[in-house]
Formats: C-alpha cells, structure tokens, sequence
C-alpha cells in the first residue's frame, strides 16, 4: 500500500495531511513517501519514521510500534521514502491488550514522528490515527 504524507508548514511539524484517507492500517506494509519542505536544504541525510504509542494511560514514555529509514529521492529535494511495516511484535501485543469491544476501532493515541539524522531535527511530530486489525494468523 502507499502511503504519502505532505507536511504543510515548515515550522509546526504537526501540520501534516494523509493523501490516502488520513488513516494507518495496522497489519500492513507501506511504501512511504513523505514531502517536506525541511528536506529541500539537505538532500544526502537519511531520515527515521517511526509510530509511536503511550503503552498505558499512566505512562509518560512512548513505545515504538513501527519504524523505518527514510532515504532521499533523487528526483525530487523535498521527498524521503521508504518501506514501513505495521505488523511486528508491538503491535501483537497491543491487540492482544485490546478489550474485545474496542477492537477495530480507530486509535488517535499514535503519534508519527519524522526525524533527520537520528533524532536531531524533527521534521514531523503529529497524532495520527490508526485502524486497529489483528496481524495474519490472528
């Protein structure tokens, strides 16, 4: 599946739009492209997507439920792209912890991250939702 994420305002990295319907699908494969204003200036540097979740209510820490590395595209300054992949053993785990009646309902307590260079530069920091579904075999 692909998934194109175009950030709109270089200096808030929350301001972000989903081209294919605003949502992640758990349990699935994207091919990635995300467009940013922030990557024109440098075009060698290799950028981080990662997903991200508070595991409980209580807790201030984020766990990392998919990642992936952005490389530029050589045709265009202002994309990175790259293959994520929403279905590893985090994500099992989240199912599972899931109340049977909240299952398959959208999560907005996912946050996608864009960083350059390993985290030194945040290029995009916004809550996105995701579709919830249980992994193959489930």
């Amino acid at each position: 599946m692909k998934l194109t994420i175009r950030k709109y305002d270089p200096a808030n990295p929350t301001r972000i739009h989903i081209d294919e319907g605003g949502c992640i699908f758990s349990s699935n494969s994207y091919d990635v492209r995300v467009f940013a204003d922030d990557f024109r200036t440098d075009t060698t540097t290799k950028g981080h997507l990662r997903l991200l979740r508070k595991a409980s209510e209580e807790d201030s820490e984020l766990t990392e439920y998919a990642k992936c590395l952005l490389v530029a595209d050589p045709y265009r300054r202002d994309c990175r792209a790259g293959t994520l992949v929403v279905n590893d053993l985090a994500h099992a785990e989240l199912w599972a912890a899931l109340a049977p009646e909240s299952r398959r309902n959208i999560d907005d307590g996912f946050t996608l991250e864009v960083t350059l260079q390993a985290g030194a530069s945040r290029v995009v920091y916004a809550q996105v939702p995701v579709m919830l579904a249980p992994a193959e075999g489930e």
